[in-house]
């Protein structure tokens, strides 16, 4: 995914820990799109997907803030030029190809296929790739932010990141006073134009360059483990799951910081040279696993009616493996970064 994608230059900034965050954060892509069981999982489903939505682009959005804002950028226009065209272009060429592939199914009148082909530059026309838009909108704010952070002092950042996780609790109070926290307004409201992705960028920022709980690595085991009962016991409140399950909630975004933390404490082992290898894929697979599982293993497992712990790590498996020799037969091709 964006993030995972490197040229000569960056290669100096490669953390082995950062490989290791890219992997899981695909994994956990896969985990949230895959499973398609006719059995609902119950409470282990849902865990397992609170986890996951925290550990995919939630984490994919830590890792480019890690990555992008970590130094200044000297020259804006050619950065953009660069970040842009490797996250833009591959995302319109499968956007294409999805839709192409929908009308040749009889899945897509012509018409509609053409409206959504001018709607591309507006909005996401794949599901899945409703990530890239954000990830745009971080970038063009990156040489901003990026100049910024070299000169903030560690207290001024925890105060700005202090302040963006407060936001995060505005549906939480419109929920309770809704006349004091409008925040569905799509204008102005309670911290509306501070409530978003862009602080997860900063935090992943934060992350790379002090770490947290050094000192005590296990607080962040203690967070972690107090953070995944967090989804189990407010099942049991009468709080709709819209304040506590999607990817800005404050759980969330929490065990998300705790999980790219925790990752970068773990020492470096035999196996950073396949994380290294794998994470050159996890863009590739990202563009590609909605073509696979829509059309080669839906129509291959779910016959089957599995239960979900038996079809969602089958599933996850063979997406990867069917997504990945898609990636690596691409990357033979010339020009290949065009496409993953």
């Amino acid at each position: 995914m964006p993030g995972a994608n490197h040229n000569a230059s960056t290669q100096s900034q490669r953390e082995p820990w950062l490989d290791v965050a890219r992997c899981l954060g695909c994994l956990s892509v896969l985990v949230i799109h895959c499973p398609d069981s006719a059995c609902n999982g119950g409470l282990a489903r849902a865990a397992i997907e609170y986890c996951a939505v925290a550990c995919a682009s939630v984490l994919f959005f830590m890792i480019s803030g890690a990555l992008v804002l970590y130094r200044p950028v000297e020259h804006a226009r050619p950065w953009l030029k660069h970040r842009l065209g490797r996250v833009v272009i591959p995302m319109v060429i499968w956007t294409l190809v999805t839709l192409l592939v929908n009308l040749a199914a009889g899945r897509l009148l012509p018409d509609d296929f053409a409206h959504r082909l001018l709607m591309i530059p507006f909005r996401a026309q794949e599901g899945a790739f409703w990530f890239i838009y954000v990830v745009v909108g971080i970038y063009l704010l990156a040489p901003v932010l990026a100049a910024w952070l070299a000169r903030c002092k560690k207290r001024d950042l925890q105060l700005y990141l202090g302040i963006w996780f407060a936001s995060l609790f505005a549906p939480t109070l419109a929920y309770f006073v809704p006349e004091v926290a409008r925040v569905t307004d799509a204008h102005y409201g309670y911290l509306y134009h501070f409530y978003g992705y862009a602080g997860l960028a900063v935090a992943g920022y934060y992350v790379r360059r002090y770490g947290m709980f050094n000192k005590s690595p296990w607080l962040l085991v203690i967070l972690a483990v107090a953070l995944l009962a967090l989804p189990v016991v407010l099942r049991a409140t009468p709080l709709p799951s819209r304040l506590w399950s999607p990817r800005l909630s404050p759980g969330v975004v929490a065990l998300t910081i705790v999980v790219f933390a925790s990752i970068k404490h773990i020492p470096p082992c035999r196996f950073t040279s396949w994380t290294t290898r794998l994470a050159a894929f996890t863009f590739g697979i990202y563009l590609t696993h909605k073509l696979v599982i829509l059309w080669l293993l839906r129509p291959l497992v779910a016959p089957w009616h599995l239960p979900y712990l038996i079809e969602m790590p089958l599933t996850v498996a063979l997406t990867a493996l069917i997504a990945g020799g898609i990636v690596a037969l691409l990357k033979r091709l010339p020009h290949h970064r065009l496409v993953c």
